[in-house]
C-alpha cells in the first residue's frame, strides 16, 4: 500500500511540475507581449545598440531578445557594426492613448 501511495505522489509531483515546465517554455516560446511601435532613429556618435536598448526596449524584455528584435524590423541587417548618421528601425513602447 505505502508503494502505491509514493507512486501516486510522484505522479502527481511530476504532473505539477510538467505543467509548469510547459507554462514557462510557453511563455518563452511567446516572448514578450508589451504593445510596440516601430520608429527610425538616428545614429550618434558615440551610440552603442546596448544603449539604445537600455533606452527603448521594456522591463519585462531581456536585452538580447530586443536586440534579436531589432534584427528582424532591421530585415537582419548585421547591426554589430554602427556609424553615425546611420537611421536605423527601432521599438519603442506603445504609448497609452
Amino acid at each position: 500500500m505505502k508503494n502505491i501511495v509514493k507512486g501516486l505522489l510522484i505522479i502527481i509531483l511530476l504532473i505539477i511540475l510538467g505543467n509548469t515546465f510547459v507554462t514557462a517554455f510557453e511563455d518563452w516560446l511567446e516572448g514578450d507581449t508589451t504593445p510596440m511601435v516601430e520608429s527610425e532613429y538616428m545614429i550618434c556618435s558615440g551610440d552603442r545598440l546596448w544603449d539604445i536598448a537600455s533606452e527603448f526596449k521594456p522591463n519585462s524584455m531581456s536585452y538580447e531578445q530586443y536586440l534579436y528584435e531589432l534584427r528582424k524590423v532591421n530585415n537582419d541587417t548585421d547591426l554589430s557594426v554602427i556609424y553615425p548618421g546611420q537611421v536605423i528601425k527601432i521599438l519603442k513602447v506603445k504609448e497609452s492613448e
